[in-house]
C-alpha cells in the first residue's frame, strides 16, 4: 500500500511540477517575443533616421547643384536666360523624384516592421500556450494514468478498506 501512495505521491508532484515549467517556459517565451519586439522596434528606428538622413542630403545636393547652375549662369551673364530655368526645373524634378523614392521606401520598411512586429507577438503567444497546453496535458495524463490508484487510496482511506485490491 505505502508503494501505491509513494507512486501516487510522485506522480502528481511530477505533474505538478510540470505545469509549473509550462508557466516558467511561457514566461521565458513571453521575454523573447518583448526582446524581439525592441529588437524590431530598434532597427525600425535606425530605418527611419537612415531615411531622414537620406532626404536630408538629397536637399544639400539640389541646394548645391542650384548654387553651381547659378554660378554658371552669372559668370555667362545668363541669369535670365531659360537655360538657367531648364537647369533649375532639372534639378528641383530631381530632388523631388528622389525625396518621393525615400518616403516610399520608408513607407513600405514601416509596413514590413509592423508585420513582423505582430508575427513575432504571434508566435510568442502560440509558444507560451503551447507550454502550458503542455503542461496541463501532463497533469491530465498523469491523473488518468493513476486513476486506479488514486481510487484505491480514496477507497483505503475513507474507511472500506476492508476491501481487497484487484
Amino acid at each position: 500500500m505505502a508503494l501505491f501512495s509513494a507512486l501516487a505521491v510522485a506522480g502528481a508532484l511530477a505533474s505538478v511540477a510540470s505545469v509549473g515549467v509550462g508557466f516558467m517556459q511561457a514566461a521565458e517565451q513571453r521575454k523573447q517575443g518583448k526582446f524581439a519586439r525592441e529588437a524590431e522596434a530598434k532597427r525600425q528606428q535606425q530605418m527611419n533616421l537612415e531615411a531622414t538622413r537620406q532626404k536630408r542630403q538629397t536637399i544639400r545636393q539640389a541646394q548645391l547643384q542650384r548654387a553651381q547652375a547659378e554660378s554658371v549662369a552669372n559668370a555667362q551673364g545668363a541669369t535670365e536666360s531659360s537655360g538657367l530655368s531648364g537647369a533649375l526645373g532639372v534639378i528641383s524634378g530631381s530632388e523631388a523624384s528622389t525625396n518621393l523614392a525615400t518616403n516610399q521606401n520608408q513607407e513600405i520598411g514601416n509596413a514590413i516592421f509592423e508585420a513582423n512586429k505582430n508575427k513575432a507577438t504571434a508566435m510568442s503567444n502560440a509558444s507560451m500556450y503551447g507550454a502550458i497546453s503542455g503542461g496541463l496535458g501532463s497533469l491530465g495524463s498523469t491523473v488518468l494514468n493513476n486513476l486506479g490508484t488514486m481510487n484505491r487510496l480514496g477507497n483505503y482511506y475513507s474507511g472500506a478498506n476492508t476491501r481487497s485490491f484487484t
